[in-house]
Parts: structure tokens; C-alpha cells; sequence
């Protein structure tokens, strides 16, 4: 079972169970879910009580098999949302949005949908944008990954489309990149994990992307249009090397208690 994989080491996800106890835990030997059931007894930890979250332990583990990704966003707090992603990574849909405005009573013009081994779609608004095609872009992925979707795209998109459905699990990397400290907006982030746009969408921002729509509305440009999907495509497909740079960075911080001197004070079942 490796120290890596976030989920596995989640003693959080146990009730009762909060980072510091976690970190005394994993600096006590017991670094995986499966380490704390196997574990006799526990430090600071009675034995009936042990015994009541050896069952939340194995429904985590379960779960985890199962690739149950609603169980882990119904117990992970918003900021350790990052620990779902290795485990779904293969199945998460990275999705942006673009609008008349920058207030939540915008209208969508674009949504953008990336799938690891399915690529990128665009649904534009006027040619077939819907909440059936949300739904359906998104039908089957697990995790929803965005960058301050938490904030904008997720309110925008349920206000517009009430009916659509979403991935039963969210990462915004917002938070991501806010715990590590990496201020500014997307480009900003893309600039610090190595990203390097082309010409056309280095320079582009968000009042770029309403400019460009509107554009099209007016005078039916499809230069605007391409320009607007392709600036799009770049912030939905960076997301994937965003997410792959700072859940590295915090799986690294993750592990970086239980590497060191370990006091092994949890006991082996009989």
C-alpha cells in the first residue's frame, strides 16, 4: 500500500478524527487506514472507541476500492478535496466556463470539457449548449476539477442549468494553489508550474473572452469564435498539469511526517 496514494493514509476520514490526530498517528507508525485497523491499540485512542472507527476505516478502504468518489466528498473537508485526486485522476472531467460578464447573472457562452483519453469539447451557447449536453460531456467521470469552480463556474453553471448533473465529487485548485502559497489567477499558476501558451492565447484574459464573444454576436466573426474556443481549450487543458503539479506538491507535504523518525508505538493485532 503506498505512502503516497493520499486517501489510503486519511485517518480524517474517520469521525471524531482531525489533522493533528492524524499527524500523531502517522508520526506513531500508523500511516495507512489499513495500519490503524490492524493496530491492537492506539495511542490517545480507548479501545471502544478504536473499535467504532475500525468500521469507518474499512468502509474508507472500501470505498477506495470501489472508487467511490461520493463517500470521499461527503468526508473530506473542502481543503483536503486535493487527496481524491490521484485515485481518480483517470477519471476526472477538467471543466471551464466562459460568460457575457464576470458577475454570477452572466450568461454562459462556452463551456469547456477536457477528458483524459477523450480530449477537449466545447459547448457553445446557440449551438447546442444545453443541460442535457453539460450532463452528457460529463456523464461518467467522477471528479470535476476546476479552478475557482467553487466560486463562479459551478454557481453560474446551476443557475443557468438547474437541471444538469454534475460529477458527484469537486477539486477546485484554487485552494490548491492558495495552501501553496501560488498567488494570482490561472495564468499566473500556469506560469509557476512550467506552462508556457502560444502566442495567440499568451495574451488573451478574461475581458479578452467577452470581447471576443461579443464579437461574434455582432458581426458573426469566426476568427473571434476560434480565438474564444481555442483561449478556452488552453485554460481547461492546463488544469490537468495545474492539478498534477500541486497535488504533488501536497502529497509530498502529506507524507513528509510519517518519512521521519517513526516512535512505532501502534501494537500488531494478536
Amino acid at each position: 500500500m503506498p505512502l503516497e496514494e493520499p486517501l489510503l493514509k486519511s485517518h480524517i476520514l474517520m469521525p471524531g478524527v482531525g489533522p493533528r490526530t492524524e499527524r500523531r498517528l502517522w508520526d506513531d507508525g500508523v500511516v495507512t487506514l489499513e495500519d490503524f485497523v490492524a493496530a491492537a491499540r492506539v495511542r490517545g485512542i480507548s479501545r471502544e472507541r478504536k473499535r467504532l472507527l475500525d468500521a469507518d476505516a474499512v468502509r474508507a478502504l472500501e470505498a477506495h476500492a470501489g472508487a467511490d468518489a461520493r463517500y470521499f466528498a461527503g468526508r473530506l473537508p473542502h481543503a483536503e478535496a486535493w487527496r481524491m485526486y490521484p485515485r481518480f485522476a483517470g477519471e476526472c472531467a477538467f471543466l471551464d466556463i466562459e460568460t457575457t460578464g464576470f458577475s454570477r447573472q452572466s450568461a454562459v457562452t462556452v463551456v469547456g470539457v477536457y477528458r483524459p483519453g477523450r480530449g477537449f469539447g466545447a459547448l457553445i451557447r446557440g449551438q447546442g449548449l444545453s443541460a442535457t449536453a453539460i450532463t452528457e460531456a460529463l456523464e461518467g467521470s467522477k471528479l470535476l476539477v476546476t479552478f475557482n469552480g467553487a466560486g463562479f463556474d459551478l454557481p453560474v453553471l446551476r443557475t443557468s442549468f438547474p437541471s444538469a448533473r454534475f460529477p458527484p465529487a469537486h477539486l477546485d485548485l484554487l485552494s490548491c494553489a492558495r495552501r501553496l502559497d501560488w498567488r494570482g489567477g490561472l495564468k499566473i499558476v500556469e506560469r509557476i508550474v512550467g506552462i508556457s501558451r502560444d502566442q495567440e492565447t499568451r495574451v488573451l484574459a478574461g475581458s479578452d473572452a467577452v470581447r471576443l464573444w461579443r464579437a461574434w454576436e455582432r458581426s458573426g466573426s469566426q476568427n473571434a469564435l476560434r480565438l474564444l474556443i481555442k483561449y478556452n481549450r488552453a485554460d481547461v487543458e492546463g488544469l490537468e498539469t495545474v492539478a498534477a503539479a500541486a497535488v504533488e506538491r501536497l502529497t509530498d507535504r502529506l507524507n513528509a511526517p510519517a518519512m521521519r523518525g517513526r516512535r512505532q508505538l501502534a501494537l500488531p493485532a494478536a
